[in-house]
């Protein structure tokens, strides 16, 4: 359940017009919020990246690994104009490519590519605490434990561990970041009689049940 972002920020604009003794006294309440959570994100991140360490010692995989990395010049001449221009495995992602090249060294090793895909999945778990922080109204508590289960669930073990499922983490990481813009979006258009709907629905119908975003009015 989401609670009423105008709600919050009538009691913003409110405090904003309360004398300036009340706008102090609220102040450090809401610098102790700030920081009770990055305190949060940080303890979430760094569990999230430490169960994952175990996978920095894995080997490239027979199962498409090959094809985008042990086999492909292009990436291992950190080719940028070819990886624009071609279709690998079927597939045209050039940001995905592009990405593992950067990772691409000699002698080479699987190790930057997975340390790599553990950041950044690291990083989106990090904008699942930020999406729903908003989405609860600020309750750090849930936004924590709906990180850490986005974060730890094994069922993101392959996206992670496995270096050709880069485009997972990199799809992730786009979707995650236009849902916060787009709800912060509809915080700071809505008036006091507006209520932002949540822009994310899961169709179990859908491919893998990925989820989609739609407009809101």
């Amino acid at each position: 359940m989401t609670r009423d972002p105008s709600r919050q920020r009538r009691a913003r604009r409110a405090a904003d017009r309360a004398p300036g003794p009340a706008r102090a006294a609220g102040a450090p309440r809401q610098h102790h919020r700030v920081g009770a959570s990055l305190l949060a994100l940080a303890a979430v991140a760094a569990v999230t990246f430490t169960a994952y360490t175990g996978a920095f010692d894995h080997a490239f995989l027979s199962w498409d690994d090959p094809d985008y990395v042990e086999e492909n010049s292009l990436v291992q001449r950190h080719d940028t104009p070819g990886l624009l221009t071609s279709v690998i495995s079927n597939n045209y992602h050039p940001l995905t490519m592009i990405s593992l090249a950067w990772n691409a060294s000699q002698p080479l090793s699987p190790k930057p590519f997975i340390v790599t895909n553990v950041a950044l999945h690291t990083l989106n778990t990090g904008l699942v605490f930020w999406l729903a922080l908003l989405l609860s109204g600020r309750r750090i508590l849930v936004a924590s434990v709906a990180a850490l289960l986005f974060g730890i669930h094994p069922m993101h073990v392959e996206s992670v561990a496995w270096i050709s499922e880069r485009k997972d983490v990199l799809y992730c990481f786009f979707f995650l970041s236009a849902c916060v813009t787009y709800w912060r979006y509809l915080e700071r258009r809505g008036g006091p009689g507006s209520s932002p709907r949540s822009p994310c629905s899961f169709s179990p119908a859908s491919r893998k049940g990925w989820p989609s975003c739609s407009p809101s009015s």
